[in-house]
C-alpha cells in the first residue's frame, strides 16, 4: 500500500525503534515482575470508586449538578487549564462524595476513558482511612490502564520492596512520576491520566492530609507529567490552610466551593418536575400537575434543608390509599409543605 512507510524514508527507523521498544517493554510484562504482587499486596482494594465495598455509594440523581458536573468535566478534558489540581469543598452534605462518585463513573466511560485512578477516604473503614496504601492504590490502578506502565510500575518495586515505608513525596517519585517520564515516549495518546481522590478529611491525621497535599502539589509543579488531580474535602485546617492567601494550593489550585455560587434551588426544581411528572402519571392528572409557582415554592423553601442521606425519604406513590387521585396529590403537597423535602443525592 502506497501509505506504508519505505525503508528509505526519514520516519521509518523511528517508527522501528518505538515498535521494538513497545514490543520488548509488552515481552517483559508477559513475565510479571515479582514486583507486581509485592504492590498489589499494598493497595486498599475497597477505596476504589467501583470497589464491592462501595456498591451503593452515592451519586447525583439525573439533572442534578448539571452546572458543576460540566465545569469539572470541562477543565479536566481542557489542554489549556493553568491548574493540574482541582479542589472541591463543601460541608457535610454538599453533595461531594455524590459528585466524585459520578464524576468517576463519567470519565470511566467508554465515550471519555480518562480517568487513571480513584481514592475514596472513609473513617469508619481501617484499610481507608490512612495514607499508608493511598500511592500504591493509585500507581495500581494507572499500570492497571496502561500496559506501558504497568512492567515500569512494577520493576521499581522490585528494585525498591520498601518504597512503602517512605514519604508520600517519595513514593509518588518512585511509584508514579519516573514510570512516566522514563517511558512517556512510548505512551499511547489518551492514556488515562485524571485522578480523583474523595474525603481527604477522612483521613484520621492532619498532619498526613497535609503531607499528602505537599506531594501531589510537588508532583504537579514541574509540568512533566500528564496527570490531573481533583480533591473532594470539607474545609478542614489541612486544605482550608493550603488554599488560604500565602497557603501552598493558593493560586495554584482551581477551586469549586459547593456552598458558594451553586445554586441548589435549580438543582431541586429539576428534581421535582421530573418526580411530580411520574406520579401525576401514575395518578392520572393533567399534564404540569402541580404547576410551576408550587415546584418553585417547594424548592425555595427546602434550599437550605437539603442535606445527603443515603438512607433517605422517597416520594412513595401510595394512591390505594385515597378514593380520589386529586386528593392523593393535595396530601402529598401538604406532607411535603409540613416536612423536609425527600433527598436528592448530588445536592
Amino acid at each position: 500500500m502506497s501509505s506504508l512507510l519505505k525503508p528509505d524514508h526519514p520516519s521509518f527507523f523511528l517508527m522501528l525503534v518505538i515498535s521494538v521498544l513497545r514490543r520488548s517493554t509488552l515481552e517483559g510484562f508477559t513475565r510479571e515482575s515479582p514486583g507486581w504482587e509485592v504492590l498489589r499486596k499494598h493497595i486498599a482494594a475497597d477505596a476504589l470508586y467501583d470497589s464491592a465495598a462501595r456498591f451503593d455509594a452515592p451519586k447525583c440523581d439525573e439533572d442534578t449538578r448539571i452546572e458543576v458536573l460540566s465545569e469539572i468535566m470541562g477543565w479536566a478534558k481542557s489542554e489549556d487549564a493553568p491548574q493540574a489540581l482541582l479542589v472541591i469543598t463543601g460541608p457535610a452534605g454538599a453533595g461531594k462524595s455524590a459528585i466524585m462518585q459520578t464524576l468517576c463513573t463519567t470519565a470511566d466511560a467508554e465515550e471519555h476513558q480518562i480517568l487513571g485512578a480513584s481514592f475514596f477516604f472513609s473513617v469508619t473503614d481501617p484499610s481507608r482511612n490512612l495514607t499508608a496504601p493511598f500511592v500504591a492504590t493509585l500507581a495500581f490502578q494507572l499500570a492497571l490502564a496502561s500496559p506501558i506502565l504497568r512492567p515500569a510500575i512494577s520493576l521499581a518495586v522490585e528494585q525498591n520492596p520498601l518504597i512503602f515505608t517512605k514519604s508520600i513525596d517519595k513514593q509518588i517519585t518512585t511509584l508514579i512520576v519516573e514510570p512516566y517520564l522514563h517511558n512517556k515516549h512510548l505512551l499511547p495518546p489518551g492514556t488515562p491520566y485524571l485522578i480523583l481522590i474523595d474525603g481527604l478529611d477522612e483521613c484520621n491525621n492532619e498532619e498526613r492530609q497535609d503531607e499528602l497535599l505537599r506531594a501531589i502539589n510537588r508532583c504537579l509543579a514541574s509540568g512533566k507529567t500528564p496527570f490531573r488531580f481533583i480533591f473532594a474535602s470539607r474545609p478542614e485546617w489541612a486544605i482550608f490552610s493550603a488554599l488560604q492567601r500565602n497557603g501552598h494550593l493558593d493560586g495554584v489550585a482551581y477551586h469549586i466551593e459547593l456552598n458558594n455560587g451553586y445554586d441548589a434551588r435549580l438543582d431541586i426544581e429539576r428534581y421535582l418536575r421530573r418526580r411530580f411528572n411520574d406520579l401525576g402519571r401514575t395518578l392520572g392528572l393533567e399534564i404540569g400537575w402541580p404547576g410551576e409557582p408550587i415546584v418553585q415554592r417547594l424548592a425555595f423553601e427546602r434550599v437550605g434543608s437539603v442535606r445527603l442521606r443515603r438512607n433517605s425519604h422517597e416520594i412513595r406513590l401510595r394512591s390505594t390509599r385515597f378514593a380520589h387521585r386529586e386528593a392523593s396529590g393535595r396530601h402529598i403537597l401538604d406532607t411535603w409543605s409540613r416536612q423536609s423535602i425527600p433527598t436528592i443525592r448530588g445536592t
